[in-house]
């Protein structure tokens, strides 16, 4: 945009400039379904089934692989993330494993 103009929500440019907090907030925000719980999963409330974690992440993570140290986005997934027995991540490991996730590929803010 043009110098003293705002870049329109959503635009990448916007993006760009979020700070890291909001954007992992965001980013869980994509990962809850919006209709409550997904009864396909035995998710406990406050967690996200690691297969929605895969469809979220999956393009970040394989564009990534080299920089987080890992052969596959699901080996960055569990290495990350650490999901519990039952393949879930509760939100404050959900915000550990992408602070974790952001300061590797460096664009932590």
């Amino acid at each position: 945009p043009e110098a003293g103009k705002l870049s329109p929500p959503g635009s990448r440019a916007q993006a760009a400039r979020m700070d890291s907090s909001t954007a992992i907030v965001r980013l869980w925000r994509l990962c809850i379904p919006e209709v409550g719980p997904d009864p396909s999963c035995m998710c406990r409330v406050g967690s996200v089934a690691l297969p929605r974690l895969r469809v979220v992440l999956e393009d970040t993570l394989q564009r990534n692989l080299e920089s987080l140290g890992c052969g596959s986005s699901e080996e960055a997934l569990q290495v990350y993330m650490q999901p519990d027995r039952l393949g879930t991540v509760g939100f404050p490991y959900f915000w550990h494993g992408m602070e974790s996730i952001l300061r590797a590929c460096g664009t932590y803010r």
